[in-house]
């Protein structure tokens, strides 16, 4: 009733307009549409609102009213053709612009919807809407994981308003990604000395989340730990498990376990340093530097020694694989490369001296070579299940060295269960935060 009641004063008033001027050439074909529209009419009204522009080409009010319709009927894509259409028209239509922006983020659609927002931006002399087009532009990159793209649009946004709390957030969510850990915390201090100290409040979660990623990376574990006490709501808490030390401890592991020693000491020393008591995190390091001691040179240096290639099968393949793991052991990652390939002809199913391979490859900066090896075997049925979980990490690994995340994100998800799940897990987070999954990037 309201909406009938509405329509004739719009046509009274429209029709007064018209006694004391030229009465517009549209206005009829507009009334029609109008009333067609309040009916639910969509598409006869589309044709009455054609009617309309085609008498009065400049009436822009007559063509967005058109491109509504569209939407009415949940027909996007036509929506977003007609509002394409009356900005191509009418360029410094704000309006116009902006639902363009919604509609293509709505659709998903991040860098569509952030050309909309600048066009916007561009055409309003008003720095609280050019910030606010700025912002949208930010949520929608922090909300779909693309904050890596951000650094433009942040420098845009801080022309008009560098200190707005929105705005700090996401330059310190950005410069978290970067690794540009002091500026991460010099913007998100400022956010967080805004809010309540008096206790914990869970929409507060993610401004503290940022604060302890960067507190995390620059080692400052005491300022860390309390920020973590702030990450109370149920989505964050489950992130608190990538700051202690038996997550740590947990990727140490991993690497051990798949050959790839320097980045286990790496894990395991952070492990430490996050908590002085963990022993596992301990011993385990104990362990890589016994298999890396001088102890085993003169071994090495006797089996060299007495080296024959004309020995027995049963005699040579041991041989073979002892000097490839005092090769690798000791660093001599060439070498232990050929005695392992030498290995293997003979044992083409030993399986494990395959990921020996493989680490040897990564160690020697040949990612290529090692997802050449391993691609073929992730696809074999009768693989034990250790096997098979290494060989997911080794070529999650391999392809994060080739930046290829996508496949390295598809391989670690694969290898997140039992003993390496922690391992995959942080390296997920990773990609997840700092790079495009959709593009590949």
């Amino acid at each position: 009733m309201k909406s009938t009641i509405f329509l004739f004063f719009l046509t009274t008033f429209l029709l007064g307009k018209a006694t004391a001027q030229e009465r517009p050439a549209g206005m009829d074909a507009y009334i029609k549409a109008e009333t067609l529209r309040e009916k639910g009419q969509y598409k006869e009204a589309i044709a009455a609102y054609d009617a309309a522009v085609a008498l009065e080409p400049q009436n822009l009010s007559y063509k967005t009213i058109k491109c509504q319709c569209y939407l009415n009927m949940f027909e996007v894509k036509q929506a977003i053709t007609c509002f394409e259409k009356v900005s191509l028209e009418h360029p410094k239509d704000t309006s116009s612009l902006e639902t363009l922006a919604n509609l293509h983020a709505t659709a998903q659609s991040v860098d569509n919807a952030a050309l909309y927002f600048e066009k916007a931006a561009a055409q309003s002399l008003s720095n609280d809407y050019k910030l606010s087009c700025y912002l949208n532009i930010l949520n929608l990159l922090h909300i779909q994981n693309k904050m890596r793209k951000a650094g433009g649009y942040l420098k845009e946004a801080q022309k008009a308003n560098p200190e707005h709390f929105d705005l700090l957030f996401f330059e310190a969510e950005y410069q978290n990604v970067m690794g540009n850990y002091e500026a991460a915390l010099a913007a998100i201090s400022k956010v967080v000395a805004q809010l309540p100290q008096n206790k914990p409040f869970p929409e507060f979660s993610k401004y503290y989340y940022q604060k302890t990623r960067a507190h995390f990376n620059l080692g400052q574990y005491a300022p860390m730990r309390e920020a973590l006490k702030h990450m109370i709501d149920e989505e964050y808490v489950s992130l608190q498990k990538f700051f202690t030390s038996d997550f740590h401890y947990g990727i140490g592991d991993t690497y051990f376990k798949t050959y790839l020693y320097g980045q286990s000491m790496e894990a395991l020393t952070l492990a430490i340093k996050l908590d002085s008591n963990n022993q596992k995190a301990r011993m385990l390091r104990s362990e890589i530097y016994r298999v890396q001691s001088d102890v085993q040179k003169p071994r090495l240096e006797e089996l060299e020694k007495g080296w024959k290639e004309d020995l027995p099968k049963d005699k040579l393949s041991p041989r073979l694989a002892e000097l490839t793991m005092l090769h690798f052991n000791a660093g001599n990652y060439p070498k232990s490369l050929d005695k392992v390939r030498e290995y293997l002809v003979l044992n083409p199913l030993q399986h494990e001296m395959y990921m020996v391979q493989a680490a040897n490859l990564l160690l020697l900066k040949k990612p290529n070579e090692a997802a050449d090896l391993l691609e073929p075997m992730v696809k074999v049925d009768k693989l034990t299940a250790d096997i098979k979980s290494k060989s997911f990490m080794l070529l999650a690994f391999a392809y994060l060295e080739l930046k290829e995340y996508r496949k390295a994100y598809s391989m670690l998800k694969k290898a997140s269960y039992g003993d390496f799940a922690e391992a995959a897990g942080w390296h997920m987070k990773h990609i997840r935060e700092s790079y495009d999954l959709e593009k590949g990037e």
